[in-house]
């Protein structure tokens, strides 16, 4: 895939690259161009991602830099 490849997760999670490749059958995907996606946890840039087992598993490659929001934990209250 070339251009805006934009990938989707149901988890809320999203980032964008301009190619990636894909086995469908396999359920992997794969690019070494730089990537930027964001989530309900924060932001990510990298310059590569591997995605395994239908999308439930995705490394970030090469100088990733994130920004993490940590998680609320169950029964939690906000100050």
């Amino acid at each position: 895939m070339r251009g805006n490849v934009h990938v989707l997760r149901d988890d809320g999670n999203e980032f964008t690259t301009s190619e990636a490749e894909a086995d469908i059958r396999k359920g992997n995907a794969w690019g070494d161009q730089a990537v930027t996606g964001q989530g309900p946890q924060g932001e990510i840039n990298a310059k590569g991602f591997r995605m395994t087992d239908r999308g439930k598993n995705v490394v970030f490659l090469n100088q990733s830099k994130a920004e993490v929001q940590a998680a609320e934990r169950p029964g939690s209250k906000k100050p």
